[in-house]
C-alpha cells in the first residue's frame, strides 16, 4: 500500500487532476497526470463500476497502490497522479499491472532515475 503521504483523498484534487491535467493511455489504465509545486508525489485510484464486484475493484486498487509503493520514490516531486482502472484490469495479475503502470510512467517522462 501507498504510505498516507502519497495519497490524493479528496474530491476536489481528483476532479483538478481530471480537469487541468494530461492524459496517457494503455491496455489496463487511463493516466491523468498534473503538475504542481507541491515536493510530494500525490496518487490516486479510481476504478469503474464496469468492474462488477467491490471485491475485484478493491482488489486492483490493492495491487496497482503496492505496485507504486516502491515507484513513488522515484518520481518526479510536485506531480499528482490519478490511475483510473479499465474492465479488463480485473482479469489482470499483479506483473501485469506492474509492468502496465511503469510503462505508463516511462510513457510520461516522469521517472528520475
Amino acid at each position: 500500500m501507498l504510505r498516507k503521504a502519497n495519497r490524493l483523498k479528496k474530491q476536489r484534487d481528483f476532479k483538478k487532476v481530471y480537469n487541468r491535467g494530461r492524459s496517457y493511455v494503455s491496455d489496463l489504465f487511463v493516466m491523468y497526470v498534473y503538475h504542481t509545486g507541491t515536493p510530494a508525489v500525490l496518487c490516486g485510484f479510481s476504478i469503474s463500476r464496469k468492474v462488477s464486484k467491490a471485491c475485484a475493484r478493491n482488489l486492483i486498487r490493492r495491487r496497482a497502490s503496492e505496485a507504486l509503493r516502491d515507484i513513488v520514490t522515484r518520481l518526479r516531486p510536485g506531480t499528482h497522479l490519478v490511475f483510473v482502472a479499465r474492465k479488463d484490469a480485473a482479469g489482470a495479475d499483479f506483473g501485469e499491472i506492474s509492468r502496465c503502470l511503469h510503462s505508463l510512467l516511462k510513457k510520461a517522462g516522469l521517472e528520475q532515475c
